[in-house]
């Protein structure tokens, strides 16, 4: 039997009722750790919420400071931290002076052989300083907006990210676009890329398959609905193609946005809103589908396109970040330039109009992705990085 470690996960975000969507990846990764590494493990996440004093722009968070402190999500045991959020040119390092607390008491209580922590700022950082004091090892998983762009936003915030990618014993990168950046960032990191991966022998694997009816493509697309993620360029390239169904799957700030511009084309039979779903739902969604479209003009990697692979779905993205470690243009999906509506209409009237050779790619990106995505064969990396940093503690 292999030997025992407790394992102390922390996150900025996990699934909770109110947000089932929320870390779903770093929740499936960490079940997998806790049914291949015998010990006792917890996860740590926090939930944000404004302090009364803020007044109106309160009520939007305020009912998350009333949340559980303690749940349970899919036989997960989650303890859930509230943490104060600020203006935004604040937030991040009071995030982080509260996060340190949080964590500094989690690690007394249980002592844990290894922290993971996701994100290298200000999750990432606050676990390193206290690991550190604890002299405990911590490895911090680095997925996207956390290097690309929180070390634009202020010197300050650089030379944070920085210092959690050279004191972290190491770093996981979930591509191999991001991995390169994390170098540059910090050339003395010790750093892999890691892809996270998903659980391909889930029964939700189905044979790659064509578009149903190329006269009413159905097309979906999964995740928040912010300007990142090229929401506005997907429904002006959909707007000018006239052969289907596109349904958001996700909410965010843009969703009031996009449903005034439907409205004001005439489109509203022809687009839809969702909203957040639980990850079954949105799964079985994409199982549905006759395309799966991800237009964003930053990605760490697009979780969400390999898990169009595992349903058999075909998928149209945007060339950039980790995109193309999942889509190889015109071999496992097409990629597009990001913001760019042409052409990514005419990537979607090429499905509509191919479906044979959609079908092929969509089979073709399904066996690549059960090669270097599979999360059991990822997460038994993992627990040897663990061992690893164990070991040179």
């Amino acid at each position: 039997m292999a030997k025992g470690m407790n394992v102390l996960v922390v996150a900025p975000f996990y699934p909770r009722e109110k947000h089932p969507y929320a870390g779903i990846y770093i929740h499936q990764q960490y079940k997998q750790i806790a049914s291949r590494l015998p010990g006792e493990h917890r996860v740590m996440a926090f939930r944000r919420y404004l302090p009364r004093w803020m007044g109106i722009f309160a009520n939007r968070l305020r009912a998350d400071v009333n949340a559980r402190n303690h749940y349970t999500w899919d036989g997960i045991a989650v303890e859930s931290v509230a943490i104060k959020t600020l203006p935004k040119n604040m937030t991040l390092e009071w995030s982080r002076v509260q996060m340190e607390e949080a964590i500094r008491r989690a690690v007394k209580r249980a002592k844990p052989d290894v922290i993971h922590a996701h994100l290298a700022y200000p999750t990432g950082l606050a676990a390193c300083r206290i690991a550190k004091e604890a002299g405990t090892p911590c490895v911090v998983t680095v997925h996207g907006w956390d290097i690309n762009r929180v070390p634009g936003l202020r010197a300050k915030y650089r030379e944070r990210v920085q210092e959690c990618l050279l004191s972290a014993d190491m770093v996981l990168a979930v591509s191999r676009a991001l991995y390169d950046s994390v170098i540059r960032l910090a050339p003395a990191a010790r750093a892999r890329v890691a892809y996270i991966g998903t659980d391909i022998d889930r029964g939700a694997r189905n044979p790659a398959h064509a578009p149903r009816d190329p006269r009413c493509l159905q097309i979906v697309f999964v995740g928040n609905l912010v300007r990142n993620k090229g929401v506005h360029v997907l429904l002006d390239a959909f707007l000018g193609f006239d052969r289907g169904v596109l349904t958001f799957v996700g909410d965010g700030p843009e969703r009031n946005a996009l449903e005034k511009r439907a409205r004001k084309f005439g489109a509203t039979e022809r687009v839809r809103f969702l909203g957040r779903c639980p990850h079954d739902v949105t799964m079985r969604w994409i199982a549905a589908s006759d395309l799966l479209v991800l237009p964003s003009f930053i990605e760490g990697l697009g979780m969400v396109l390999v898990e169009a692979a595992v349903c058999g779905t075909p998928v149209v993205a945007s060339r950039t970040g980790g995109i193309p470690e999942v889509v190889q243009d015109k071999v496992t999906g097409l990629l597009v330039p990001p913001g760019d509506a042409d052409a990514l209409r005419q990537a979607i009237s090429w499905v509509a109009d191919h479906p044979t050779d959609a079908c092929t790619l969509a089979a073709n990106a399904q066996a690549h992705v059960m090669e270097r995505f599979d999360i059991g064969k990822n997460v038994d990396a993992l627990i040897a990085d663990y061992r690893r940093v164990c070991a040179c503690a």
